[in-house]
């Protein structure tokens, strides 16, 4: 049962990493300050991604040396941890692009004529 388990694994790797590559290549609008930096959940995905091929490619391993039961808690877990991985990725991206949107939008000056002027 840890053969097919693997191949899945792999199967997600190879997936996530492929979406994630080609949304971020499509050309599109320039992105507003404050939106989820898309270059920066690929980095996150494609580690993930690799990381988890690797896991993909250990489980068979740890089932041919008779540790069955190891090897599928071990493929079943790396696919949850995936998950998690890439949900607390996405927040930590969405946080701090909008924190540094925030910190610019503090730092601007206000336009000429406005009540900011002292004349």
């Amino acid at each position: 049962m840890y053969a097919p388990l693997a191949v899945v694994v792999v199967a997600t790797a190879l997936f996530g990493a492929g979406v994630v590559r080609g949304r971020v290549r499509r050309p599109s609008a320039r992105s507003a300050p404050g939106d989820t930096d898309l270059e920066q959940v690929q980095g996150f995905v494609l580690v993930g991604s690799g990381a988890l091929a690797l896991l993909g490619v250990a489980v068979p391993v740890v089932g041919l040396f008779g540790l069955v039961g190891q090897a599928e808690a071990m493929g079943v877990l790396g696919l949850l941890a995936y998950l998690l991985y890439l949900v607390i990725a996405v927040l930590v991206v969405r946080r701090t692009s909008r924190r540094v949107a925030r910190r610019a939008a503090a730092w601007e000056q206000p336009p000429a004529g406005t009540a900011g002027d002292a004349g």
